[in-house]
Formats: C-alpha cells, structure tokens, sequence
C-alpha cells in the first residue's frame, strides 16, 4: 500500500474516532458542511461523470481514496498515484477497487458501482515528478451515465477560469461526504512553479488555485477532474495529481489532459463516436423503430443504449457490428423487454462513417423519421417554426448528455423567456403551449433555446399532409438564429 493510501486510512481512523467522541449524528453534520476548499456542495443529480474511486467492497464513504472522471461509458481516467503502490509501478489488484458515479453523497450509498477489470498506467509515469500522472481504469460493464468529453481546444488555457471538484479533505482533517466543486483560476506555468521552488516537477501539467490558496483542490482529490467550459460543454482540462491546499502562492497541480491525450486515445480505443435519439416511444399505439447503417468502409461496432427520462440505463444494451453496406434495425416495443420505460437513446461506436435514424410511428395517424443527434456544440439551438393554429402543435425533445445540470432558457419571437431546468443525463419533453398554461399563442412563430452546449433535441410539428391526412414533421435542433430575425 502506497504512503498517500495509508495517509488516507490514518485520516479515516482519525476521523472514526471523533465521531465517536462527539457522536454520530452530530460529527456527520459537521463533515457534511465541510467543503473541498474554498467550495460548494454540488446539487443532487449534478456532475455525473464524476467518479469515487474506493476499496471494493467497502462503503462508498469510509472506502473512497480517490476521484476520477468518466470519458467512455466503459472507462475512467484517475491518477496514476490512485493505484500503483511502489517504485517498480506495480499497481493494485483490479479486483480490489470499483468506481461509484452518479452519486453526489457517499453516506447515501446509491450511485452506479462498477467493478474495474483492467488498469492501465501511462507508462511515462514517474512518482518522484509526477510526470504523467494518469491511469485508465477499464470497467467491467459499460456506465449508464454522461461521459466527460476531453479538452479539444488549443488555446493556453492560463488566464481561464476552471472547476475542480473531489470528495477530498476540506479542513480540520475533515472528509465531505457530498461531493465539492469550486470555481478557480488556471495560472501560468511560470507562477505555478514559483510556488514549489524545492520540487521538481513534471511537464505537461496545468496550475489551478486562488492566490491566497483559499480555492483549491485537495488531498484525496487526487485523479478528480479540473474542468474546462468550450461551447457550453464541460470538458476535462486536467487530473488533479498534487498540491499543499490552504496555503498562498501554492497552487494545485494538474495533469494536463493535452499532454497524455495520445496514450488515452491508444488504449480507450475507438468507440469515440455518439449519436442520441432524444425521443423514443412505445405503447398506446405509438412505437419507435431504430436504423443503424455502416455507409462508410471497414467494420462499425458500437452499442445501442436506452436510458429513462432521469437518465437511468433501463431494459439492456445492443451491440452491434457491421460489415461495410450493412444494417442494424431494432424495434423498441420487440427488442427492449422494459421498452415503456425507455424515453431516449444513445449510440457509442467506434469511428468510421454512420447513418442512423429513427421512425416514429402512431397506427393510422403518424409516420415520421428523424436523424440521430451528433452535434451537441451549438450553445443555441433554434426552433424556427412554431404551429400554435387550430389542434396542430408543436413540441420538443431535450437531453442533456453532459455531465453537467443546465438552466435553459427559451426565448420567443415575442421576447417572452422560460426556464428548464435539466439535470446531467436527464430528459424531457413537452409542448411549447404548456409554458403558457396551454393557451394558444399565434403569436409565437419561433424560438431560441440558450445555454443548450451539450443538449440534444428535436421539434415535433403536427398538421395535415396535402390531402389533409395527419402528418408529423420531426428536425434535429441546430445552431440558433435569433428569434427576433425569424
């Protein structure tokens, strides 16, 4: 076992024995209010891409000795030091740790646990300068929560401002349960060296910290994320590898993503390409058939995976793997066995060229297709066309497949605005009336959904055909033209 793992048990023991001294309930209260430093609790149901890395079998809370961070449903990215336990880079047993994500209070013992199947070191990693300091963990079945993109941007990000986040020593000796999140600074190379002038530290590492060291990330926030905001999507800029929090002119040391993002594409391998389809129905006549076609050369493999309206993997997952030319259909009613608690899907597949679509259907009245949803950049998307005449409507499907819970804002042709509030991974559908008590509205003719990096959605339009037959048209949402041209 490593110095800092056995930091990590005096600690806990430390811990164990005031709560007996001064009670229960009373010393989980206080741990409870304790904050990474300079920090706030992040709300229920938020940053769901974050993993508590722990001793398995343990409690999420006395057994969490490390963070990490979710960027393929079948991996987590944490820091080297988490699980290798000597000089010689002999690692800990697989066997021996799982990951918990989804869960914002390790007392509440709920989350998503999966056990880890293989780990990974860079094999760069050096533990006296931290030089890469990353580990991948492969996990043994896929996660139903939003992955955390990584940082493609290629900007010097010092003068930025990022977020760290952690379940790590707050004050006093004290360890959160709720996990912790706190707004800081990235400075430049230069001042974040200036601060360890004894220590020879690695390259390839970014420095994030207030300067009076009241904001920053901790011990046992080790492998958490710092993460970065392009486009409105959160992204990991850094891993939190080393630091002496709480004191000025020290600031936290973070493996730089940009700098091992070759040895993560390498070994995560190729399933960097996703798709969603933001509605899917079944049941009261209405079903949903799914098409999947490799339009471009070699083998397309990929999953296809449905969640419910909380984001919540449901029914089970369908792999597939095509050949150049051929297709995978699926039936939501026939192929899903919990298929009415399916409200949207997700696809991961290895990169290569992929069409893919759904139809939905309503016996006698409805028959439309709609294209998956692959970009998710766009921080506004624009809903040109609203039917508010007679019975036709209009209506939207959003996902938010960030890992971070968003406030939208919906603005109106007529300058009206309204909120939705969308949890990381969470759904919702609704008609646009029902913002206004479901009054007819003729004169709202379009809209603007702001704040909307990382959300996909589609419209639904219902009318007649040309010979007055029932019709639905469904659009992707797309990058937003103000309301006020439209």
């Amino acid at each position: 076992m490593k110095k800092f793992r056995m930091l990590h048990g005096i600690l806990t023991i430390g811990l164990m024995l005031s709560l007996f001294g001064m009670g229960m309930e009373t010393a989980l209260a206080e741990s409870r209010g304790r904050r990474i430093v300079g920090g706030t609790p992040v709300e229920s149901g938020g940053r769901q891409g974050v993993a508590a890395v722990v001793d398995a079998g343990q409690s999420a809370y006395f057994g969490q000795f490390g963070g990490g961070t979710l960027i393929h449903p079948r991996w987590v990215v944490t820091a080297a030091q988490n699980v290798v336990t000597d000089a010689h880079g002999n690692t800990m047993a697989p066997g021996d740790m799982e990951v918990i994500l989804g869960l914002t209070d390790l007392l509440d013992e709920g989350g998503e646990r999966i056990g880890v199947k293989r780990i990974v070191v860079h094999p760069d990693y050096d533990t006296e300068t931290g030089e890469a300091d990353v580990a991948l963990l492969e996990l043994e079945s896929a996660s139903s929560r939003p992955v955390v993109s990584l940082y493609a941007g290629s900007d010097d990000l010092a003068g930025s401002t990022a977020v760290a986040l952690g379940w790590g020593i707050a004050e006093h000796d004290s360890f959160p349960s709720i996990l912790q999140e706190v707004e800081i600074p990235v400075v430049s190379d230069e001042a974040g060296r200036a601060g360890y002038p004894d220590l020879t530290l690695a390259e390839g590492v970014l420095f994030a910290g207030s300067d009076e060291g009241d904001k920053g990330a901790c011990d046992f926030d080790t492998g958490g994320p710092l993460l970065t905001s392009r486009n409105g999507v959160s992204e990991l800029a850094g891993v939190f590898s080393r630091g002496e929090c709480g004191i000025s002119g020290k600031y936290g040391v973070f493996t730089a993503i940009s700098s091992v993002k070759a040895f993560i594409d390498a070994n995560v391998g190729e399933m960097e390409q996703a798709a969603w389809f933001p509605l899917v129905v079944a049941g009261g006549g209405w079903d949903t058939n799914i098409r999947i076609a490799n339009t471009g050369t070699g083998t397309l493999s990929g999953e296809l995976r449905p969640f419910d309206y909380l984001g919540n993997g449901v029914s089970e997952t369908k792999s597939f793997s095509l050949a150049e030319g051929e297709t995978a259909e699926f039936t939501l009613s026939a192929d899903f066995p919990q298929a009415g608690s399916v409200s949207y899907m997700a696809i991961h597949a290895s990169r290569g060229e992929m069409d893919a679509s759904i139809r939905l259907s309503l016996d006698g009245v409805y028959d439309a297709d709609v294209p998956a949803v692959s970009n998710r950049e766009n921080n506004e998307l624009s809903i040109p066309v609203i039917k508010s005449e007679g019975e036709g409507w209009t209506g939207v499907a959003l996902v938010n497949t960030g890992a971070v819970a968003k406030t939208l804002e919906i603005e109106f042709n007529t300058g009206e605005n309204r909120t939705i509030d969308l949890n990381a991974g969470q759904y919702t559908a609704f008609l646009l009336r029902s913002l206004f008590d479901g009054t007819l509205r003729t004169d709202l003719t379009s809209a603007v959904i702001k704040n909307a990096g990382g959300v996909a959605g589609i419209s639904l339009i219902s009318g007649t055909d040309d010979v007055g037959d029932p019709a639905l048209e469904c659009a992707v949402l797309t990058g937003a033209v103000s309301a006020e041209a439209k």
